[in-house]
């Protein structure tokens, strides 16, 4: 509940959220000028956020990049994320292969926890006794999930002994970036030249440039309501904020009962996980829409670009918001787990 109760002036918003899009502008204008990384085809929010995390680890930031706002927004941008995407119609069942898919994630998650859980008790008895078993688990919500995920875990467990959690949890998301366009993009690189994949077809290779030469239509979004009354971008982002202010009245009912029941040192735990009721309500509120047949007022394609604004945002800030104490406390379980 601390990150709803964040003491944050309006101005102060408007100028991180200026902060934001300078360093997604630069990172940009980067991008298509250094070929090195649209051949390695690094995306635009990665590149701001490390640009942001120089200015944060060279002492260069003069108060306008601050940790804890970051990690604010993160927490937020992810339940709006979830939002977005759970407001779009809902797609056919496609069977088998997605259990298969479903079944590899599973795994994969389960393998990592039990590589971090194996190297934080190896730690825990050999050079550091006093660190958070926890950790070990940030490493599949980390480069398994995404960085708004292992913040908010990593956040919630700071009241039970995890110092900087939230911040560990950014940073292992960092390294799980690093490995994803290191060692990732070799495998995809292989994969392209042994002929089991197509990376881009030769006469679309705008499409890997940051600004397009040829400025496309996206051809498949399409505008709900006349202009004339209401934009349809604001139909659609009014109906994001009431998607959240709804989950927010079912966490706020959801921790009374809790309190009242003897469970008031879990509600930390329930707010942590507020992304998971925000995909819940979302899917709730689009089943409203559809069951009165207004499924027409909301168009797919601008609440997916919607949700693509928020995770832009969203890589950006995690990255600037690791800290170098962070990093210096941590920098042992950081780099053995994340190589292993």
């Amino acid at each position: 509940m601390q990150l709803w109760d964040l003491q944050l002036s309006v101005g102060q918003f408007f100028i991180d959220f200026s902060v934001l899009g300078l360093l997604l502008y630069i990172a940009t204008i980067i991008r298509a000028k250094v070929k090195w990384f649209e051949v390695n085809l690094i995306p635009v929010n990665l590149i701001a956020g490390i640009i942001g995390l120089i200015f944060v680890f060279g002492g260069l930031t003069y108060g306008f990049i601050e940790s804890s706002r970051l990690g604010a927004y993160v927490y937020h941008l992810l339940a709006l994320l979830f939002i977005a995407f759970g407001l779009r119609s809902p797609k056919p069942k496609t069977g088998l292969s997605s259990f298969k898919i479903g079944l590899i994630f599973i795994i994969t998650y389960l393998v990592q926890a039990i590589v971090g859980l194996s190297l934080a008790m190896l730690l825990i008895y050999t050079f550091m006794p006093d660190l958070f078993a926890g950790i070990g688990l940030l490493l599949p919500l980390s480069f398994g999930m995404n960085p708004g995920i292992a913040f908010s875990i990593g956040y919630s467990w700071e009241a039970h002994g995890f110092t900087d959690g939230g911040t560990v949890g950014l940073a292992f998301a960092a390294i799980g970036f690093l490995v994803a366009y290191s060692i990732g993009m070799i495998m995809v690189k292989r994969g392209v030249m042994a002929g089991k994949a197509a990376l881009v077809s030769s006469d679309n290779t705008d499409n890997m440039s940051a600004i397009l030469d040829h400025p496309q239509s996206s051809g498949s979004g399409k505008l709900t309501t006349s202009s004339d009354a209401i934009e349809s971008m604001s139909l659609h982002w009014a109906l994001i904020g009431l998607t959240y202010f709804l989950t927010f009245l079912v966490l706020k009912g959801i921790s009374f009962l809790m309190n009242g029941n003897g469970l008031s040192h879990e509600i930390s735990t329930l707010w942590s996980f507020h992304f998971v009721f925000a995909a819940i309500v979302s899917l709730f509120v689009r089943k409203m829409i559809d069951y009165f047949n207004q499924g027409h007022w909301i168009d797919d394609t601008t609440m997916t670009r919607t949700g693509n604004l928020f995770m832009d945002f969203m890589v950006v800030a995690s990255i600037s918001a690791i800290t170098l104490a962070v990093v210096t406390a941590y920098w042992l379980p950081l780099l053995l787990m994340g190589i292993t």
